[in-house]
């Protein structure tokens, strides 16, 4: 470091730029760094051992907003000591008091027995005299409820101290400044159970999980220690986590982003001679398998596969977006080694590996369904399809309605023969064009295809992170569970379409347990009352690729999304782009931090009273499946 007037400079200098609302950002000599994204009543502190430090310890702090790394050597020099005393004491001027956390690695204990690894235990030191005491609580529940190894509570201790410090190191603050100013002074010291017992290599799961674990135990207790000391008055705890996208999670995004764009798996495993296929089908008796002819592959798998891993996710130091990342890249690897062994058995085992199949209990209620709900009903006579072209006046029409809200919406409406039914890709609107569509099923269509799909597409479009455009791992179940829900708040969620959700659920269950086409064609017909094109499309969506459970999903997704809105969660959450139930918490988290914003638009049914008191009704239901089952249309 510098001289005392170059460090007093340095000092006014970032008391300058946080008075302003400059982010600071500076790494010194040895490693030492500060980063403060913005103003906040507390700050992190490591410092770095000259002889036996833990070189990854100052690494649990980077989740934070706030931190100062410094070696001990600069800091014992009084370089940076006067400089962080400098900050502190802005921040108490600015906020009434400020609080320091200062962390360090003590010693290990003996191995657990059962998992041969060190026992989590941490201490935390406190000032005798001037303890947070609501602060502390607080840090200690949340870091008792941490579980960081399977079947290991963490041990917690406390002390009290004078000024709380490291014992070789001492304590960053001297006992006059700690007790004539408004800091308050928190040590947390943790032993290294992130290590093997055996070789004190870095045990680099665990290592994650204590920093991921760690990070929100300790802005959950600086929002005690704001919310009793000082002025500031953030709205969650998450407020107080770093809210700025880093270039590294830009490239990680965009790579990611690159892949799935590229793989297109959806297009590439579905038939382009579904319709000549039926044909032959019908003309064979229903006796011969259907050959079934997809699209070439414009991209080699294995490349891209290479690239995928060649993607920095690693170096995501942020535990939210480094989960949002890892899962992804791993559903991606899933799906490119689908696309390898498209038409094989490997198929098929893949596709369970990607989207589920054969649960017992998702199947057990989709036979329940299909005895419930009667095969022949008026429903049956469907007095009027629309063909292609006229449902696309339909679906333009709906787009309209969004564009006024949204011009910068890019979703239209193609007409193809190259495709079976209707989907959507990359949020294009994509119409067979030897679909018919029924009448009183043509505003459900559209509230699945275009208030759901192209909807969430547009919105997680929205985002600073276009993967919740594409999709985050998983996120189909839940995308599926949702239009399914707005065919029913709708009102158009017919006998017949919950036939074909549970038969499809039926049919993956039979090719998982090694029935063939004609078998499964004839058990859809025959055992379930399916007219024989209904029976041909449920057993080609199966079949395709080698085996596709993908359509489980939908039945799968429904009671998902039905238990979810039972516990009293509001839809729009899961309208902010492309998202797994399994991701709600860390988007809400995201939310907070200001990372994510909420959903640019909304569904146009969440405006009809039908859907507002349907909504309700499934969340003071105890039985949302019976309900919705009781208005069928």
């Amino acid at each position: 470091m510098g001289s005392v007037s170059q460090n007093k400079r340095l000092a006014e200098g970032i008391v300058q730029d946080l008075d302003a609302g400059r982010p600071v950002a500076m790494d010194f000599a040895a490693g030492s760094q500060i980063r403060i994204e913005r103003a906040q009543p507390y700050l992190c502190l490591y410092r770095q051992p000259l002889v036996g430090g833990e070189l990854q310890a100052g690494e649990l702090l980077t989740t934070q907003a706030s931190y100062l790394v410094v070696d001990e050597d600069d800091f014992d020099s009084g370089s940076l000591k006067g400089l962080l005393e400098t900050i502190l004491d802005y921040l108490c001027d600015r906020f009434s008091s400020a609080l320091l956390i200062e962390i360090w690695t003590g010693q290990v204990g003996e191995p657990e027995s059962q998992t041969g690894l060190f026992l989590p235990a941490l201490t935390l030191h406190a000032q005798n005299l001037h303890a947070p005491i609501k602060t502390l609580e607080e840090l200690e529940r949340a870091l008792i409820s941490a579980r960081w190894l399977p079947g290991s509570s963490p041990v917690i201790e406390m002390m009290y101290d004078k000024v709380p410090g490291p014992e070789k190191m001492g304590p960053p603050l001297s006992p006059k400044y700690a007790c004539n100013s408004n800091v308050h002074l928190i040590g947390l010291e943790i032993s290294p159970f992130f290590r093997s017992p055996s070789t004190g290599e870095l045990l680099p799961q665990v290592f994650a999980e204590l920093r991921k674990k760690l990070g929100h135990a300790i802005r959950r207790s600086v929002y005690t220690f704001i919310e009793s000391h000082t002025n500031y008055a953030p709205a969650h705890y998450h407020e107080l986590g770093p809210g700025k996208i880093e270039s590294i999670h830009r490239k990680v995004d965009s790579e990611l982003v690159f892949i799935d764009d590229a793989l297109d798996l959806l297009l590439n495993v579905t038939p382009i001679n579904a319709d000549q296929a039926w044909l032959h089908f019908r003309k064979s008796n229903f006796t011969e398998v259907p050959e079934f002819h997809y699209r070439a592959l414009l991209i080699d798998p294995a490349e891209l596969k290479r690239h995928l891993y060649e993607i920095p996710v690693e170096s995501v130091e942020d535990p939210a977006l480094h989960a949002i990342f890892d899962t992804k890249r791993t559903e991606l690897d899933r799906q490119l080694t689908m696309l390898t062994d498209r038409g094989t058995k490997n198929f098929l085992l893949e596709s369970q590996q990607v989207y589920g199949g054969d649960e017992i209990e998702t199947t057990r209620i989709a036979n329940k369904l299909l005895e419930k709900v009667p095969a022949h009903t008026h429903d049956d006579r469907a007095s009027h399809f629309l063909d292609a072209a006229s449902f696309a006046l339909h679906a333009e029409s709906e787009i309209e309605y969004y564009l006024k809200q949204d011009p910068n919406l890019a979703t239209s409406v193609t007409v193809r023969s190259d495709i079976p039914g209707l989907m959507v890709s990359h949020g294009q609107f994509l119409i067979s064009e030897s679909a018919q569509v029924p009448e009183h099923r043509i505003d459900a269509t559209l509230q699945h295809e275009i208030g759901t799909h192209a909807l969430t597409y547009h919105n997680g479009g929205c985002q600073p992170l276009k993967l919740l455009q594409v999709g985050l791992a998983g996120y189909e179940e839940l995308q599926e569970g949702i239009a399914v829900l707005a065919e029913y708040l709708v009102g158009g969620l017919s006998r017949p379409r919950v036939r074909q959700v549970a038969g499809r659920v039926v049919a993956v269950s039979q090719v998982i347990q090694g029935a063939e086409f004609v078998e499964v064609f004839r058990s859809m017909h025959d055992d379930y009352g399916f007219n024989q094109h209904a029976a041909y499309n449920i057993s080609m969506r199966v079949f395709r690729g080698g085996g596709f459970t993908k359509d489980t999903i939908y039945l799968r997704g429904l009671i998902e999304v039905l238990e979810y809105l039972q516990r009293g969660e509001r839809l729009e959450t899961l309208l902010l782009g492309k998202i797994a139930l399994q991701h709600v918490e860390i988007t809400e988290e995201l939310l907070w931090r200001k990372i994510l914003e909420p959903p640019k638009l909304l569904p146009r049914y969440l405006e009809s009273d039908q859907a507002s008191t349907r909504l309700k009704e499934i969340q003071g239901s105890c039985s949302a499946m019976k309900l919705v089952l009781q208005h069928l249309s």
